[in-house]
């Protein structure tokens, strides 16, 4: 981060305070020796930090609660189990002598049970840490596996138990000599991993905002600000080169801003549910994205739809064939693009971050385009 393009805040390499976050200490049951740990947030004189993606999400969170609402939100997270092969990293074996299942193993029992002891701790270690897990079932890749969290009506504490559930995964993973992997897209050819997001919101007296046929006119314009705010929001949602592999065609991604009601190819699915649950769930997202940053980008975007009537586009029913819809930005430098002309994001995540968070990612891209790859030498090196 280079400190004359952000002001005098940077200058002299200043240190940063960072507390605790309450009710996040928890044992280690992992380590050798007995250990615990603990979530920390910075801020300034009891206030969020405008660089700490955790006090991003609390703006956002904050200029809901001035208008009586709270979100209630809840977390699906891909992953993959990988081991070391000779072209890179492969689907994890399963340990014994079996070997691997291959091709789509959604939901399948017998992945499953190859991994039945990782999955025995996973749920175990979670549940001495506080980490309200409700269920792992097996995903489309190979060794592809998801992990779902109960909802809870703190954004905050929804991705605290995030950030918290994939370093479980990574060290129980370790534990098994296997290495878990948030990459979006860490296998050429293979199914890429998503973060999801389920979220409604409460009214002051705990009421879902959603619910009725007032409710549904409130969800459809939620549902419209985020759609309108996805170009600029994309940076958040896929920070990086890799995220925008994983948008492909035929792999249960998001291809264009498309919404409708229980439909797994738009970009906004709304599940079936009654008035007390009704919600929306946001797909694009990939499992690498920050967690509070990506959830700050979904709520600002509905907090913006809703302050303005924003209309979506026209409905995907459930089981219509997508219809051409308009494309959000799907490679990284057009994302930054986005991200930097927008106009709607800074005004609630803050112009400060907002800057921040451009200057860091075009150092991370131009990193990323000098490096010279495989791919160059494989092509170029002996044809040129």
């Amino acid at each position: 981060v280079y400190p004359d393009r952000l002001g005098a805040d940077f200058l002299g390499d200043p240190d940063a305070w960072f507390f605790p976050v309450p009710g996040t200490l928890s044992p280690i049951p992992w380590a050798q020796t007995p250990t615990a740990q603990v979530l920390t947030t910075a801020l300034h004189d009891g206030a969020p930090v405008y660089f700490d993606p955790r006090g991003v999400l609390a703006r956002v969170v904050e200029a809901f609660a001035a208008q009586g609402i709270t979100p209630v939100t809840a977390f699906e997270c891909e992953f993959y189990l990988l081991q070391a092969g000779d072209d890179g990293p492969r689907p994890a074996e399963p340990p014994g002598a079996l070997p691997g299942l291959t091709g789509p193993q959604c939901l399948s029992m017998e992945a499953l049970s190859d991994f039945e002891n990782f999955i025995r701790d996973l749920e175990s270690i979670c549940q001495d840490q506080g980490v309200p897990l409700t269920i792992v079932h097996a995903e489309y890749g190979d060794a592809q596996f998801e992990a779902n969290l109960h909802h809870v009506p703190d954004a905050l504490a929804a991705c605290d138990h995030l950030t918290r559930l994939k370093r479980i995964i990574k060290s129980v993973a370790r534990k098994h000599d296997v290495v878990a992997s948030f990459m979006a897209k860490p296998i050429t050819g293979a199914t890429g991993s998503g973060l999801h997001s389920h979220v409604s919101l409460l009214d002051a007296g705990g009421n879902n905002v959603f619910a009725g046929s007032d409710g549904i006119t409130k969800l459809h314009h939620a549902i419209g600000g985020v759609l309108q705010t996805t170009a600029e929001a994309m940076a958040l949602f896929c920070p990086n080169a890799n995220s925008y592999r994983r948008f492909q065609p035929d792999s249960y991604v998001p291809q264009g801003l498309s919404w409708g009601p229980n439909h797994r190819l738009v970009a906004v699915r709304v599940p079936p549910s009654g008035d007390a649950d009704r919600r929306l769930e946001h797909r694009i997202a990939g499992a690498d994205a920050c967690p509070y940053l990506m959830l700050a980008g979904v709520l600002a975007g509905m907090l913006h739809g809703l302050t303005n009537n924003v209309e979506p586009t026209r409905m995907t029913g459930e089981k219509e064939e997508l219809f051409e819809a308009a494309r959000f930005p799907n490679r990284w430098p057009v994302a930054l693009d986005a991200f930097e002309n927008g106009s709607i994001l800074p005004g609630y995540l803050g112009a400060q971050f907002h800057e921040l968070y451009l200057n860091v990612k075009r150092q991370e891209e131009a990193r990323f385009n000098a490096a010279v790859t495989t791919h160059d030498l494989d092509w170029y090196f002996r044809v040129v």
